[in-house]
């Protein structure tokens, strides 16, 4: 797959694992907005999903929203990404 591209997925967990690989590797990126990066990347990927089994979209603002104003650090990110399902 190429990075920027996302290809037709068919299930929510298909999309759920694009979704948190983009987001890690907003993360292993660094630099000093790694953590709002993939915190954004994991709730606008995740907001792309049409099918059936997703969260509401005002569900996804509230827990990105939540996310961006807690803790920053590494461990945090990647839990709270793993978190998802």
């Amino acid at each position: 797959m190429t990075e920027g591209l996302r290809t037709p997925l068919t299930t929510w967990a298909e999309h759920l694992a694009w979704c948190k690989m983009r987001a890690k590797a907003e993360l292993l990126a660094g630099g000093p907005d790694a953590a709002r990066n993939a915190i954004s990347s994991m709730g606008s990927d995740i907001d792309k999903f049409d099918g059936e089994g997703g969260p509401k979209r005002h569900i996804v603002a509230f827990l990105v929203m939540d996310a961006l104003l807690g803790p920053s650090d590494t461990g945090t990110i990647v839990r709270w990404i793993d978190g998802w399902n």
